[in-house]
Protein backbone atom coordinates (compact mmCIF):
# COMPACT_ATOMS: atom_id res chain seq x y z
CA UNK A 1 0.00 0.00 0.00
CA UNK A 2 1.79 3.29 -0.82
CA UNK A 3 2.39 6.19 1.78
CA UNK A 4 -0.47 9.28 1.46
CA UNK A 5 1.40 11.47 -1.03
CA UNK A 6 1.05 15.29 0.40
CA UNK A 7 -1.63 17.38 -1.60
CA UNK A 8 0.25 19.77 -3.73
CA UNK A 9 0.14 20.50 -7.10
CA UNK A 10 -2.74 22.31 -9.46
CA UNK A 11 -4.60 19.80 -9.62
CA UNK A 12 -4.30 19.06 -5.80
CA UNK A 13 -3.89 22.63 -4.03
CA UNK A 14 -2.09 22.14 -0.61
CA UNK A 15 -5.09 22.51 2.74
CA UNK A 16 -5.47 26.00 4.07
CA UNK A 17 -5.19 26.54 7.61
CA UNK A 18 -8.58 27.34 7.59
CA UNK A 19 -9.53 24.13 6.77
CA UNK A 20 -7.46 22.32 9.36
CA UNK A 21 -9.50 24.24 11.52
CA UNK A 22 -12.69 23.26 10.67
CA UNK A 23 -11.20 19.50 10.63
CA UNK A 24 -10.48 19.93 14.24
CA UNK A 25 -13.73 21.17 14.99
CA UNK A 26 -15.41 17.59 13.46
CA UNK A 27 -12.48 15.21 13.95
CA UNK A 28 -12.72 14.13 17.83
CA UNK A 29 -9.75 14.62 19.59
CA UNK A 30 -7.52 12.21 21.55
CA UNK A 31 -8.26 12.14 25.29
CA UNK A 32 -5.16 12.62 27.08
CA UNK A 33 -4.47 10.08 29.72
CA UNK A 34 -4.12 10.62 33.17
CA UNK A 35 -0.80 10.64 33.68
CA UNK A 36 -0.70 12.91 30.41
CA UNK A 37 -2.61 15.40 32.16
CA UNK A 38 -0.20 15.11 35.65
CA UNK A 39 2.92 15.63 33.73
CA UNK A 40 1.25 18.92 31.77
CA UNK A 41 1.03 20.26 35.23
CA UNK A 42 3.13 23.40 36.27
CA UNK A 43 5.76 21.92 39.53
CA UNK A 44 3.84 24.56 41.45
CA UNK A 45 -0.02 22.35 40.28
CA UNK A 46 2.27 19.25 40.99
CA UNK A 47 3.31 20.32 44.41
CA UNK A 48 -0.17 20.98 45.14
CA UNK A 49 -1.43 17.92 43.97
CA UNK A 50 0.36 15.86 46.31
CA UNK A 51 -0.59 17.56 48.82
CA UNK A 52 -4.05 17.42 48.00
CA UNK A 53 -3.90 13.70 47.61
CA UNK A 54 -2.74 13.41 51.38
CA UNK A 55 -5.43 15.28 52.20
CA UNK A 56 -8.15 13.75 50.90
CA UNK A 57 -7.27 10.37 51.15
CA UNK A 58 -6.83 11.21 54.96
CA UNK A 59 -10.36 12.92 55.28
CA UNK A 60 -12.27 9.99 52.85
CA UNK A 61 -10.76 7.35 55.67
CA UNK A 62 -12.78 8.88 57.82
CA UNK A 63 -15.83 9.39 55.59
CA UNK A 64 -16.19 6.21 55.02
CA UNK A 65 -16.21 4.88 58.39
CA UNK A 66 -20.13 6.49 58.27
CA UNK A 67 -20.68 6.02 54.40
CA UNK A 68 -18.70 3.24 52.69
CA UNK A 69 -19.97 4.63 49.52
CA UNK A 70 -18.94 8.35 50.00
CA UNK A 71 -17.05 10.02 46.18
CA UNK A 72 -14.36 11.86 46.09
CA UNK A 73 -16.29 14.48 44.05
CA UNK A 74 -19.07 15.27 46.96
CA UNK A 75 -15.91 15.72 49.19
CA UNK A 76 -13.54 18.13 47.34
CA UNK A 77 -16.85 20.05 46.16
CA UNK A 78 -17.29 20.32 50.03
CA UNK A 79 -13.83 20.82 51.07
CA UNK A 80 -12.81 23.39 48.49
CA UNK A 81 -15.19 24.30 46.61
CA UNK A 82 -13.42 27.36 45.40
CA UNK A 83 -10.58 25.56 43.73
CA UNK A 84 -10.77 26.04 40.05
CA UNK A 85 -13.46 23.50 37.74
CA UNK A 86 -10.23 21.76 35.47
CA UNK A 87 -7.79 21.03 38.24
CA UNK A 88 -10.94 19.93 40.80
CA UNK A 89 -11.92 17.57 38.03
CA UNK A 90 -8.20 16.37 37.45
CA UNK A 91 -7.78 15.43 41.48
CA UNK A 92 -11.08 13.93 41.04
CA UNK A 93 -10.50 11.54 38.71
CA UNK A 94 -6.77 10.68 39.88
CA UNK A 95 -8.25 9.99 43.84
CA UNK A 96 -10.98 7.49 41.68
CA UNK A 97 -7.92 6.09 39.99
CA UNK A 98 -6.09 5.72 42.90
CA UNK A 99 -8.82 4.94 45.83
CA UNK A 100 -12.07 3.91 43.58
CA UNK A 101 -15.67 4.75 45.38
CA UNK A 102 -17.33 1.09 45.83
CA UNK A 103 -19.99 0.80 43.60
CA UNK A 104 -23.49 1.59 45.38
CA UNK A 105 -26.28 -1.81 44.63
CA UNK A 106 -29.44 -0.39 43.40
CA UNK A 107 -31.29 -0.46 46.00
CA UNK A 108 -29.13 1.34 48.37
CA UNK A 109 -29.56 4.13 45.61
CA UNK A 110 -32.83 3.70 45.77
CA UNK A 111 -32.83 3.80 49.30
CA UNK A 112 -30.84 6.66 49.62
CA UNK A 113 -32.84 8.97 46.59
CA UNK A 114 -35.93 8.69 49.41
CA UNK A 115 -33.96 9.84 52.14
CA UNK A 116 -32.23 12.04 50.74
CA UNK A 117 -31.83 15.51 52.71
CA UNK A 118 -33.78 18.29 50.85
CA UNK A 119 -31.92 21.73 50.21
CA UNK A 120 -33.64 24.91 52.20
CA UNK A 121 -34.83 25.71 48.47
CA UNK A 122 -36.37 22.37 48.45
CA UNK A 123 -37.65 22.93 51.97
CA UNK A 124 -39.27 25.86 50.97
CA UNK A 125 -41.13 25.06 47.42
CA UNK A 126 -42.47 22.44 49.55
CA UNK A 127 -44.83 24.63 51.40
CA UNK A 128 -46.92 24.75 48.03
CA UNK A 129 -47.73 20.97 48.54
CA UNK A 130 -48.82 22.06 52.20
CA UNK A 131 -53.10 21.71 51.68
CA UNK A 132 -53.21 23.90 55.11
CA UNK A 133 -51.81 26.96 52.95
CA UNK A 134 -52.65 26.04 49.11
CA UNK A 135 -55.29 23.29 49.26
CA UNK A 136 -55.98 22.23 45.80
CA UNK A 137 -59.07 23.93 44.77
CA UNK A 138 -61.33 21.51 44.24
CA UNK A 139 -61.46 19.69 47.30
CA UNK A 140 -61.64 23.73 49.33
CA UNK A 141 -65.01 24.30 50.75
CA UNK A 142 -66.56 27.34 49.65
CA UNK A 143 -69.18 30.18 49.79
CA UNK A 144 -70.19 32.99 47.01
CA UNK A 145 -70.22 36.16 48.08
CA UNK A 146 -71.15 39.03 45.77
CA UNK A 147 -68.35 42.19 46.85
CA UNK A 148 -70.68 44.51 46.21
CA UNK A 149 -73.44 44.00 48.53
CA UNK A 150 -76.95 46.13 48.51
CA UNK A 151 -78.26 47.58 51.44
CA UNK A 152 -81.92 47.12 52.63
CA UNK A 153 -83.03 49.98 50.86
CA UNK A 154 -81.46 48.86 47.39
CA UNK A 155 -78.18 51.48 47.70
CA UNK A 156 -75.02 50.36 47.88
CA UNK A 157 -73.70 49.70 51.16
CA UNK A 158 -69.29 50.39 51.33
CA UNK A 159 -69.13 49.27 54.43
CA UNK A 160 -70.70 46.22 54.92
CA UNK A 161 -68.32 45.10 57.83
CA UNK A 162 -65.17 42.73 57.63
CA UNK A 163 -64.35 41.66 53.85
CA UNK A 164 -66.98 43.63 52.51
CA UNK A 165 -69.89 41.02 53.57
CA UNK A 166 -73.19 42.37 54.10
CA UNK A 167 -74.84 40.31 57.30
CA UNK A 168 -78.32 41.71 55.69
CA UNK A 169 -78.03 40.05 51.95
CA UNK A 170 -75.91 38.04 50.52
CA UNK A 171 -75.50 37.80 46.83
CA UNK A 172 -74.39 34.71 44.57
CA UNK A 173 -71.40 35.86 42.20
CA UNK A 174 -69.36 33.40 40.83
CA UNK A 175 -66.65 35.74 40.12
CA UNK A 176 -66.34 36.44 44.21
CA UNK A 177 -65.86 32.80 45.10
CA UNK A 178 -63.55 32.45 48.36
CA UNK A 179 -62.94 29.76 51.21
CA UNK A 180 -64.97 29.33 53.77
CA UNK A 181 -62.62 27.47 55.64
CA UNK A 182 -59.89 28.82 58.27
CA UNK A 183 -59.51 32.44 58.99
CA UNK A 184 -56.92 34.76 60.23
CA UNK A 185 -58.42 37.38 62.40
CA UNK A 186 -61.71 37.68 60.39
CA UNK A 187 -60.23 38.14 57.31
CA UNK A 188 -61.03 36.01 54.02
CA UNK A 189 -58.20 33.05 52.98
CA UNK A 190 -57.86 34.83 49.53
CA UNK A 191 -56.68 38.10 50.71
CA UNK A 192 -54.43 36.68 53.49
CA UNK A 193 -52.90 34.75 50.91
CA UNK A 194 -52.54 38.05 48.32
CA UNK A 195 -51.84 39.87 51.64
CA UNK A 196 -48.59 37.54 52.29
CA UNK A 197 -47.33 36.82 48.48
CA UNK A 198 -46.92 40.38 48.42
CA UNK A 199 -44.69 40.87 51.37
CA UNK A 200 -43.19 38.14 50.79
CA UNK A 201 -41.89 39.20 47.49
CA UNK A 202 -41.21 42.68 48.80
CA UNK A 203 -39.09 41.17 51.52
CA UNK A 204 -37.37 38.01 49.75
CA UNK A 205 -38.63 37.27 46.56
CA UNK A 206 -40.67 34.88 48.71
CA UNK A 207 -37.81 32.86 49.46
CA UNK A 208 -37.79 31.05 52.72
CA UNK A 209 -33.79 29.98 53.22
CA UNK A 210 -32.73 33.99 52.86
CA UNK A 211 -31.25 36.06 54.96
CA UNK A 212 -31.24 39.79 54.83
CA UNK A 213 -30.42 43.30 56.20
CA UNK A 214 -28.10 44.21 58.01
CA UNK A 215 -24.95 41.42 59.35
CA UNK A 216 -27.84 39.03 57.87
CA UNK A 217 -30.00 39.77 61.04
CA UNK A 218 -33.26 39.02 59.22
CA UNK A 219 -34.59 35.70 58.65
CA UNK A 220 -36.51 33.82 55.41
CA UNK A 221 -39.49 34.83 53.41
CA UNK A 222 -41.05 37.54 56.05
CA UNK A 223 -37.41 39.09 56.82
CA UNK A 224 -38.42 38.91 61.03
CA UNK A 225 -35.83 40.39 62.93
CA UNK A 226 -35.13 39.00 65.98
CA UNK A 227 -37.61 41.48 68.29
CA UNK A 228 -40.51 40.40 66.06
CA UNK A 229 -39.31 36.62 66.24
CA UNK A 230 -39.17 36.93 70.46
CA UNK A 231 -42.34 38.37 70.16
CA UNK A 232 -44.03 35.39 68.58
CA UNK A 233 -42.21 33.08 70.63
CA UNK A 234 -38.95 31.97 68.08
CA UNK A 235 -35.50 31.97 69.65
CA UNK A 236 -32.46 33.76 67.65
CA UNK A 237 -29.72 31.13 68.94
CA UNK A 238 -27.61 30.04 65.77
CA UNK A 239 -29.24 26.96 66.07
CA UNK A 240 -32.69 27.87 65.91
CA UNK A 241 -32.31 30.32 62.94
CA UNK A 242 -31.07 27.86 61.09
CA UNK A 243 -33.91 26.04 61.84
CA UNK A 244 -36.41 28.60 61.63
CA UNK A 245 -34.59 28.99 57.56
CA UNK A 246 -35.27 25.56 56.98
CA UNK A 247 -38.88 24.90 58.21
CA UNK A 248 -41.46 27.02 55.81
CA UNK A 249 -44.88 26.39 57.65
CA UNK A 250 -42.92 27.88 60.82
CA UNK A 251 -42.20 30.92 58.96
CA UNK A 252 -45.70 31.00 57.66
CA UNK A 253 -46.84 30.47 61.77
CA UNK A 254 -44.33 33.26 63.07
CA UNK A 255 -45.38 36.20 59.64
CA UNK A 256 -49.06 35.56 60.61
CA UNK A 257 -48.79 35.73 64.62
CA UNK A 258 -47.10 38.88 64.12
CA UNK A 259 -49.16 40.11 61.82
CA UNK A 260 -52.29 39.33 64.13
CA UNK A 261 -50.17 41.25 67.18
CA UNK A 262 -50.21 44.39 65.01
CA UNK A 263 -53.49 44.30 64.10
CA UNK A 264 -54.93 43.49 67.64
CA UNK A 265 -52.48 46.32 69.09
CA UNK A 266 -53.80 49.04 66.41
CA UNK A 267 -57.38 47.16 66.79
CA UNK A 268 -57.30 48.47 70.51
CA UNK A 269 -55.39 52.09 69.73
CA UNK A 270 -56.71 53.66 66.60
CA UNK A 271 -60.63 54.23 66.23
CA UNK A 272 -59.53 55.51 62.63
CA UNK A 273 -57.98 51.65 61.74
CA UNK A 274 -60.84 50.10 63.28
CA UNK A 275 -63.11 52.26 60.54
CA UNK A 276 -61.43 50.71 57.38
CA UNK A 277 -62.30 47.89 55.44
CA UNK A 278 -61.02 44.97 55.25
CA UNK A 279 -58.14 45.45 52.24
CA UNK A 280 -57.09 49.20 53.98
CA UNK A 281 -56.28 46.93 56.88
CA UNK A 282 -54.09 44.56 55.27
CA UNK A 283 -52.50 47.67 53.53
CA UNK A 284 -51.47 49.33 56.65
CA UNK A 285 -50.47 46.18 58.28
CA UNK A 286 -48.07 46.08 55.47
CA UNK A 287 -47.19 49.29 56.45
CA UNK A 288 -46.40 47.73 60.07
CA UNK A 289 -44.54 45.22 59.15
CA UNK A 290 -42.21 47.76 58.05
CA UNK A 291 -42.61 50.46 60.60
CA UNK A 292 -43.54 48.74 63.39
CA UNK A 293 -46.35 48.51 65.10
CA UNK A 294 -46.01 52.04 66.30
CA UNK A 295 -45.31 53.34 63.43
CA UNK A 296 -47.83 52.61 61.70
CA UNK A 297 -50.10 54.03 64.90
CA UNK A 298 -48.33 57.29 64.40
CA UNK A 299 -48.75 57.36 60.39
CA UNK A 300 -52.76 56.80 60.91
CA UNK A 301 -52.11 59.53 63.59
CA UNK A 302 -50.35 62.01 61.28
CA UNK A 303 -50.91 60.48 57.62
CA UNK A 304 -46.55 61.09 57.40
CA UNK A 305 -44.81 58.10 56.09
CA UNK A 306 -41.07 56.92 57.15
CA UNK A 307 -38.41 55.08 55.46
CA UNK A 308 -36.66 52.43 57.03
CA UNK A 309 -32.88 51.98 57.60
CA UNK A 310 -32.15 51.29 53.53
CA UNK A 311 -33.99 54.20 52.70
CA UNK A 312 -37.44 52.02 51.23
CA UNK A 313 -40.57 54.43 52.08
CA UNK A 314 -42.75 52.48 53.95
CA UNK A 315 -45.42 53.54 51.46
CA UNK A 316 -44.47 51.31 49.15
CA UNK A 317 -45.75 48.33 51.34
CA UNK A 318 -49.34 50.12 51.51
CA UNK A 319 -49.29 50.97 48.09
CA UNK A 320 -48.11 47.39 46.81
CA UNK A 321 -51.06 45.67 49.27
CA UNK A 322 -53.60 48.04 47.64
CA UNK A 323 -52.82 47.29 44.15
CA UNK A 324 -52.68 43.30 44.49
CA UNK A 325 -56.21 43.15 46.45
CA UNK A 326 -57.63 44.59 43.75
CA UNK A 327 -61.10 44.78 44.37
CA UNK A 328 -60.93 42.25 47.53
Amino acid sequence: MSAKLPRTGLMNPPETDALEQLRKIVEPLTPKTLNAQIEALSDKQREQLKILVSQLKLSMSFSRVNDRYADYKTLISRMYPRLDMEFSELITDVMESLDPTPEMPPEVRYKRSLERKRTPREMAMSVYDNPKYFPPRDAMKTEQVYRAPVSNNGGPNPRAGIGGKNTAQQTEAPSAIISAEETLFDFDNTALLKFKDTIGNIESANDYAVRGGFNDHYLGKYQLGKAALQDVGVGYSKEEQEEFLADPEKQEKAFEEFTKQNHEYLQSKSEKYRDLTMSEKLAVLGYAHNQGRGGALKYLETGESEKDGFGTDALKYIEEVTNNLGTI
